[in-house]
């Protein structure tokens, strides 16, 4: 028995239709089971007409996207404050660290707490002394008047020697 194309097509079809009678069946069987709508209550209509503002007045699923909205802002906030206290100041011992006997007898995180706390001092005294006399250049020693007194006495030794020599006519 030779096959054709046209044997093949009639099957294909064949196979189509009796596929689409079992999806209407199917979907004859959900409408059955699928219930009613429920039933509101006088009082939850009552509840719900009494609310005047504009939430109550949104869709259900646009409620649903302002809550989502709203719990991506309180995570985001909480992340934040998380990273705050993960950046300040605490003192972390490794075990073996913390088991070892020091000669004063001070528990070893008040010990690293207090190195930290000096460290962080004089880091904001070097960055003052920056801000009140900073350094241009390689002249760390030199105030800032010094040096600016230093420019303005180049600028018109420059400025004289530019004045002494004769300017070419074009």
């Amino acid at each position: 028995m030779s096959r054709t194309v046209d044997h093949l097509i009639l099957w294909n079809d064949e196979k189509q239709q009796k596929l689409s009678k079992l999806r209407d069946v199917e979907k004859q069987r959900e409408v059955v089971d699928v219930q009613e709508a429920p039933q509101i209550s006088r009082q939850s209509i009552s509840l719900f007409s009494n609310r005047q503002d504009e939430i109550a007045k949104c869709k259900v699923e646009d409620r649903l996207h302002l809550l989502g909205l709203i719990y991506d802002y309180q995570r985001e906030e909480r992340l934040l404050q998380q990273l705050q206290r993960d950046t300040s100041s605490k003192s972390h011992v490794a075990p073996h660290s913390a088991r070892l006997v020091r000669s004063r007898q001070i528990p070893t995180h008040e010990r690293l707490h207090a190195m930290a706390k000096r460290h962080t001092q004089s880091e904001d005294q070097s960055s003052i002394q920056h801000k009140i006399r900073p350094s241009i250049g390689k002249q760390v020693g030199v105030s800032v008047e010094e040096r600016l007194a230093q420019f303005g006495e180049q600028y018109r030794k420059k400025k004289r020697g530019n004045d002494a020599t004769p300017r070419s006519k074009l």
